[in-house]
């Protein structure tokens, strides 16, 4: 399926390297996988990534990435708890199937992530209910590592092994006593803190 998704969770507990493994697996790993960080950039850009006018396309460069080639991208949104009203409407009209005539122009998957609980940003008229409504049968949680503890010493292997990788150098072995306080340390900043 290419319809979009939604990825909620702390910080730092893996939603963009999740929607990247899907996106690698998916009919559209061929294209272009664009991360836009809704709190840094924009609006104004934001919006032309997503809603690229007839006339832009028309008469864009094919190296713009603002314009012709958004149709031809995968495009993830971090903090889309950010967006402004506006856009958020504009998105929701977008992918809403009853809407068929404002979806022309969207990127040809779109994938959104936030670390804000949605549904209490809904209750403060602070995020689109209608467009977190769009999300309800395709939103994946990730758990946070302290909740998920078992996959740790999975996660220090795999980190080990790539910075050794890239090193040239052995992989360093991590004792049981090391490794039981990697697992009961409470990891505030998830994944994120663990590659660090």
């Amino acid at each position: 399926s290419d319809r979009a998704l939604l990825f909620l969770g702390e910080t730092g507990t893996g939603k963009e390297y999740i929607a990247q493994a899907i996106h690698q697996k998916s009919s559209k790993k061929n294209l272009p996988f664009i991360k836009l960080n809704c709190s840094s950039r924009p609006a104004h850009e934001i919006n032309s990534f997503l809603f690229p006018s007839t006339k832009q396309v028309v008469g864009s460069n094919r190296n713009d990435l603002n314009t012709a080639q958004t149709i031809s991208q995968v495009i993830y949104l971090d903090n889309v708890d950010t967006l402004n009203q506006t856009i958020q409407k504009k998105l929701f009209n977008s992918l809403n199937p009853a809407k068929t005539k404002e979806q022309n122009l969207l990127p040809s998957r779109l994938y959104i992530s936030s670390s804000k609980n949605l549904n209490a940003l809904v209750t403060k008229n602070l995020f689109n209910q209608n467009l977190l409504s769009i999300f309800n049968n395709s939103t994946i949680s990730v758990p946070s590592l302290r909740e998920n503890k078992t996959i740790i010493p999975v996660l220090i292997r795999n980190h080990l092994e790539k910075v050794s990788q890239k090193d040239g150098l052995p992989v360093p072995e991590v004792d049981s006593i090391a490794l039981e306080a990697l697992c009961e340390y409470h990891w505030p900043e998830n994944i994120r803190e663990l590659h660090s």
